[in-house]
């Protein structure tokens, strides 16, 4: 039923805990993965300071394109160093790798509909009230623009 499951990680740990859980419907479907990491451009904020000379408005701290090379080099890292933990595992789950630059919601749904996914696979960090309102959610945004089924998986809360 679900050949192809699209896995979206963020690079954190939390973001990794679908990663089991994903891997063993694939398995018992004789499906594969397809392992996302999407970096989000760079927050405006990031991008300039108050200007040294005058103390008003903005002076720019940062190239734009160098905090997302940087920040798509960081993206590469993370999959090859996870590339390896699958591989050294040496889980019977085929999957491949896939990159994208954007808005993480909207990538994930791009990529679901490029890689003809049966499935979205992803951790949620389970936020509510202002937090959400503030920080928004990516598996929300997912859910209501996906054309396939979501598995969201809520990992525990460290103590």
């Amino acid at each position: 039923m679900f050949k192809t499951i699209l896995v979206p990680l963020d690079g954190s740990d939390l973001g990794e805990a679908v990663l089991a859980p994903a891997m063993e419907l694939a398995r018992l479907a004789g499906g594969r993965l397809i392992l996302l990491r999407v970096v989000p451009p760079p927050p405006p904020l990031a991008l300039a300071v108050p200007d040294p000379v005058t103390g008003v408005g903005l002076a720019p701290t940062l190239d734009p394109n160098e905090l997302v090379e940087a920040e798509k080099e960081v993206a590469d890292e993370y999959l090859n160093a996870l590339r390896a933990r699958l591989s050294a595992s040496g889980g019977p789950v085929p999957f491949q790798m896939r990159e994208s630059f954007g808005q993480p919601a909207e990538e994930i749904v791009v990529a679901a509909r490029a890689e003809g996914a049966d499935l979205i696979a992803m951790s949620t960090h389970g936020r509510s009230g202002l937090e959400r309102f503030f920080l928004g959610s990516v598996a929300d945004d997912v859910l209501r623009h996906a054309d396939v089924p979501l598995l969201l998986v809520r990992p525990a809360e460290e103590k």
